[in-house]
């Protein structure tokens, strides 16, 4: 074989390689959104990712609806309020004008 031929057919298997990878990365974050979002009491009704690796999440748990922060660090209850069933993006424009308020 020439050294030319070698050259193409290594950077071709390269280059499939990489593909092969970041295709991997690409099914593997849609998996991780489609997991179960009710079990028993404890239901997820919404998330907003924030960054790579920041997330608010609202959950139910019971007659509750909890608002958390996650990061890779730490989970924080933000708020709590009664049992809704609103639209994630109302109740977080809700409370950050509520937090707004509270800080004039």
């Amino acid at each position: 074989m020439e050294p030319l031929q070698q050259l193409w057919q290594v950077a071709l298997a390269l280059g499939l390689i990489v593909v092969l990878v970041i295709g991997l990365g690409a099914v593997a974050r849609r998996v991780q959104g489609v997991r179960s979002k009710s079990t028993g009491s404890l239901k997820i009704l919404d998330s907003a990712m924030l960054g790579p690796k920041e997330r608010l999440v609202l959950v139910q748990v019971a007659d509750k609806s909890v608002l958390l922060g996650m990061n890779a660090n730490c989970i924080t209850k933000l708020t709590e309020m009664p049992a809704i069933e609103a639209d994630f993006a109302e109740i977080l424009q809700t409370q950050q004008q509520s937090q707004d308020e509270a800080v004039a």
